[in-house]
């Protein structure tokens, strides 16, 4: 036999195995009742994650026929559909190609089941590439979560939430000192800014510096400073290995003999791991000696409690090989999930949040009241006493999550040691279905925040259904005027025995600095500072725009009602959709959804200081 009969017989093989295995995972499909869509790879193995990106803008453009199977399980794609693909084929489906089967859902119930069932519903292979430092308490499952989460629990604790608050505060109040100088007016009684994104993102690196590791940063220089022994300065590192992951579990940076010719973007990678690395292995030393210092055991930061529980392990049971302790790596592991979990999700969250706060005005003043009302004006609000009482703070911080979620969908699978699952789905015909071992599971949290079949938004709680719109004030009890808990399918921060660790503290820091920059100042829409480029462009659009809304005034009464308030009225609408369509673009970056970096320069805000902040003579 010559190499080409060879050669096409093995891909007449291959072939006519994938044909067989399609075909066997159809029929099991079928038998659950629910709609199937047809995906010719799989949607989650390491071939489409490589290819899949260089594909998506051609995707795009493809007919929805073709695309519907990479719809379901894209990220940004899942976002952006919002409910859509739920209407058309079911609040759960089937996603059949020849390597497996794959559940999506948007049902709240089979959500909060499979998220409830930890032993049944692990975290599967996509979680590996979060293993690049060490496994930790995210990645790992069975008897090794348990021994994650026993080590990693007690840093999350109240004295952390204290430290959170207080660093909060400390650097949202440095973040609106930049903002009171950038483009004043010329009263200076408004200022115009563009940075919120990159200004948030710092905020949330240092207060994560502060309580997860014991070193405060200024917020105007702090972790950019490159440390002796290193090319790249923490923030950089950590920045360039969140804003990449995709070049991270391609992992090419790794092959010594391929980095000569590797494009620049991807040897830098390579860099970060590595200086990121070194940084986490001095922090781990720093904090070790410490410890060993005379009152080193009260130092109340994550890393600290880390490493002391995990050493008290090693006391306390059979030595280095203690079955309950963490290795270096794992610790490094933890470290890094920290990082991952902790930052980008949290700065994100205060960028979408002010964006939406700046649009929707009568929520903010709504907000306003009660920051008048609770906070002192003086500055010395403590944790314990102001935190507790800013229900209508957190009630934005619920509803921004639950538009703009960070993860808007969550991978799980069945457990490949146990027998087929049976798994409750509530809004199907047959209401249950049977999955094989090892199916994966698409939960997809977004479709389920704006469901119209999700809790919050039922007849019993006399809401009418209005999943789109950004109205905080839907989390409090009219009644009570107390913050209603998280029902069953709002999950921002998962839920179950694997709830995120860290829910408490980027509750309080989301808190901390909104309720600090929202006292002293009002947040609006507006365009690029006059002296830029981009605002004489804007300028040249608005004067043209202005004359043909005058001479529309007789057809059109909106437009007539806007110029008889003159052109400031105009000059807001214009910034309000150009602010909705930055937000309406938004995509998944790095480790979570985000105000993608080449637009986060048009998210234009103006800050005002307010005549009156209220709250100065509580006793």
């Amino acid at each position: 036999m010559d190499i080409l009969s060879l050669f096409m017989l093995t891909i007449f093989t291959y072939t006519l195995t994938r044909l067989y295995r399609f075909h066997h995972n159809y029929t099991l499909a079928g038998k659950t009742g629910l709609h199937i869509i047809c995906a010719p790879l799989d949607p989650y193995g390491t071939f489409w994650q490589i290819i899949g990106p260089m594909f998506m803008p051609l995707l795009h453009k493809s007919p929805f026929f073709l695309t519907k199977w990479c719809r379901a399980l894209d990220l940004t794609w899942s976002w952006r559909d919002g409910y859509m693909m739920h209407e058309k084929f079911g609040a759960s489906f089937l996603v059949v190609h020849p390597g497996n089967i794959v559940l999506v859902t948007a049902d709240p119930e089979t959500i909060t089941t499979v998220l409830g069932r930890r032993n049944e519903f692990v975290k599967g292979e996509m979680y590996e590439p979060l293993n690049l430092f060490g496994k930790n308490v995210d990645t790992v499952n069975g008897p090794d979560w348990s021994r994650h989460r026993k080590l990693t629990a007690p840093c999350f604790n109240e004295r952390i939430s204290s430290l959170v608050w207080s660093e909060s505060l400390v650097q949202a109040t440095s973040m609106l000192q930049k903002w009171l100088q950038s483009h004043p007016n010329h009263n200076h009684t408004s200022y115009k800014i563009n940075t919120v994104v990159d200004d948030t993102r710092i905020v949330a690196l240092h207060v994560l510096s502060t309580a997860g590791f014991g070193i405060r940063q200024d917020f105007h220089g702090g972790a950019t400073t490159i440390t002796a022994g290193h090319t790249m300065s923490y923030r950089d590192a950590l920045m360039t290995v969140l804003g990449d992951l995709f070049t991270l579990l391609v992992g090419l940076w790794r092959v010594k003999a391929l980095v000569p010719w590797l494009p620049r973007r991807v040897k830098n990678v390579g860099v970060a791991v590595k200086e990121f690395r070194q940084y986490m292995d001095e922090m781990v030393e720093r904090e070790r000696g410490l410890l060993q210092e005379k009152n080193g055991a009260m130092r109340p930061n994550l890393i600290a409690t880390l490493i002391r529980t995990s050493d008290e392990a090693i006391n306390e049971g059979i030595g280095a090989k203690s079955s309950i302790r963490l290795s270096d790596d794992e610790i490094r592991g933890n470290i890094f999930i920290f990082n991952l979990a902790g930052h980008d999700t949290t700065a994100n969250t205060l960028a979408f949040a002010f964006s939406l706060l700046a649009l929707h005005p009568e929520s903010q003043k709504w907000v306003q009241e009660e920051l008048d009302e609770v906070m002192d004006s003086k500055g010395s609000d403590t944790y314990e006493d102001t935190f507790p009482k800013l229900k209508r703070t957190m009630a934005t911080v619920y509803e921004t999550l639950r538009l703009y979620g960070p993860v808007p969908t969550i991978p799980r699978s069945t457990s490949a040691h146990l027998s087929p699952t049976l798994i409750p789905i509530p809004l199907s015909p047959s209401k249950s279905i049977t999955l094989p071992r090892n199916t994966p599971i698409s939960l997809n949290l977004y479709a389920s925040h704006i469901s119209p079949h999700h809790p919050l938004f039922s007849a019993e709680n006399g809401d009418t259904f209005d999943a789109l719109s950004f109205r905080p004030s839907r989390w409090i009890n009219a009644d009570s005027n107390e913050l209603l808990p998280m029902p069953h399918g709002f999950q921002p921060w998962s839920s179950g025995p694997r709830i995120c660790p860290g829910m408490k503290f980027a509750q309080v820091e989301a808190v901390g600095v909104l309720a600090t920059v929202l006292k002293r100042v009002t947040v609006d829409v507006d365009g690029p500072a006059e002296d830029s480029n981009e605002g004489k462009e804007e300028e040249k659009g608005f004067r043209a725009l202005g004359k043909g809304e005058k001479n529309a005034m007789s057809v059109d009464g909106e437009v007539e009602s806007l110029v008889r308030d003159g052109d400031k009225a105009i000059r807001r609408e214009i910034a309000k959709s150009k602010l909705r369509d930055v937000l309406k673009g938004a995509g998944f970056s790095g480790a979570s959804l985000a105000i993608l970096p080449e637009r986060k320069g048009e998210v234009w805000l103006r800050v005002s200081e307010r005549e009156s902040h209220g709250g100065g003579d509580r006793e």
